[in-house]
Order: C-alpha cells, then structure tokens, then sequence
C-alpha cells in the first residue's frame, strides 16, 4: 500500500465519492430552467516539470496553488456556496496534506512533521473533515478535524490509508484500507472503530469512499482478481455486506 497505489486509485476515489455522495434521493422538485453545477478537482501540468492543484467548475479552470510549486488537488466538496477542495503541496522537501476553502490554502498539521495526502474531505455544520494518511515508518490512515489530527492506525498494521470521509449527525464515517503483511482488507471506521468489511480472501479488495442514509452506511470500492488477469470489479458494501456492481 505505497505511494504508486495511491496514484493508481487517485482517480478511482474522486469518481467512487462523487458517485456514492450524489445518489441520495431528492425530495425537492426539479426547477425548470435551473442547472446543477459540476465541480471535478485535479491538477494541471506545468512548465519544470510540476504541476498546479486545480478545480473545474462547469469546464471553468480555477487554479489553487502557486506557479512551480508541485501541487495536486484529490476531491472536494461544496457547502453553502464555499468549495472546500483537499490535496497535497510540496513545501521544501516535504509532501504536505493541505485543502482549500475557496482559494485560500489551508496546511493539516501532523507533530512528526511527517509526509501526507489528503484524500477525501467533507463537511459537518461548520467543521471541515479531511481523509487521508502520514507516511512514516509505516503508512497510516488519519483524518482531521479543523485542522486536528486523528490517527485511525490499527496496532499491529503495516500500513493503512483513509480514502473516503462522510459524517452524519455526530458521527464520523471514514472508509480505506489496511495491510498486515501481504494481506489488504477493506476497512471501516465509525467515530474512530474499525470494522473490517466483508471481501473474497482470493482477491484484493479496497475502500474507497463512504456514506450514510437514513441507518445504512454505504461503502464503494474495488476488487482485483488474483489470476493473470488482473480482472478490476467496482463494488459497494451496504451495512458491511458485499455486493457486486
């Protein structure tokens, strides 16, 4: 669970969260005439061989960090007319987790002062939650709370990674992975509990993004055969229960 596993899925989360977080039901009928905004958050390559963390709106460029700075954004979300977009810049030589409210850039601190990523944010009321990991000795799955880090590490893990963040009422629902080994499972944590979810022993199974409805929690993810195929299915866990799309 490395970095160049992270890159691979980078996309995959971004979809999974938009995908998962936009299937409530509306109980509001459709206005005639009124257009549902797009946002998709990514970054832009550059001149010196950087890139710029970035976010569309309807197709329009907004760029959030600075020129020659390696920057990339990884999801976001909009509440109340603010888009709240999380990512990661390189400050001196060090992998910062960041987000952005608007434009304004926002560091996530950790005390060791180690290399991270933000993933996946959202927000409650007016807290902002952010998901995503530090890279230490082992990689570890962490959020943060206004800017408060939490770690969701399990003991005896030798790595982990939040992918996905969700928070309904006082609870706080995050979604990712954990390794012991050669073995990956697809996690769960509720208000900082892990659960793991149910999966095929014979494949590699992730979490990558969470929700909530009502008193079911929805996790999206994916599985990989083990064989020469290396055959990729899109899933969801409803309440820990495996179904295949």
């Amino acid at each position: 669970m490395k970095k160049s596993w992270l890159n691979k899925y980078c996309l995959i989360v971004c979809i999974a969260l938009c995908g998962i977080t936009s299937c409530k039901k509306s109980t509001h009928t459709p206005v005639d005439g009124v257009t549902a905004n797009v946002y998709v958050a990514g970054y832009i390559a550059v001149d010196a061989g950087t890139n710029q963390a970035a976010y569309w709106k309807n197709g329009n460029l907004n760029i959030l960090s600075e020129y020659g700075i390696e920057a990339k954004a990884n999801a976001l979300t909009v509440n109340l007319g603010n888009v709240y977009t999380a990512g990661y810049v390189i400050q001196g030589n060090l992998q910062r987790a960041m987000y952005w409210k608007n434009n304004e850039q926002i560091g996530l601190p950790n005390s060791a002062s180690l290399p991270s990523n933000a993933l996946a944010i959202t927000t409650g009321g007016a807290d902002v939650y952010v998901a995503g990991y530090l890279n230490g000795a082992v990689q570890q799955a962490v959020y943060w709370k206004n800017g408060i880090l939490v770690s969701l590490a399990p003991d005896g893990a030798t790595a982990s990674v939040a992918t996905g963040i969700y928070v309904q009422g006082s609870d706080i629902y995050v979604a990712g992975s954990v390794g012991f080994g050669s073995v990956t499972k697809p996690a769960l944590w509720k208000n900082g509990v892990s659960t793991y979810l149910e999966a095929d022993a014979d494949k590699y199974t992730i979490a990558l993004g969470v929700t909530a409805v009502g008193s079911d929690v929805y996790v999206c993810g994916s599985e990989n055969s083990s064989d020469q195929s290396h055959t990729q299915t899109s899933i969801y866990w409803k309440n820990g229960v495996n179904k295949t799309i």
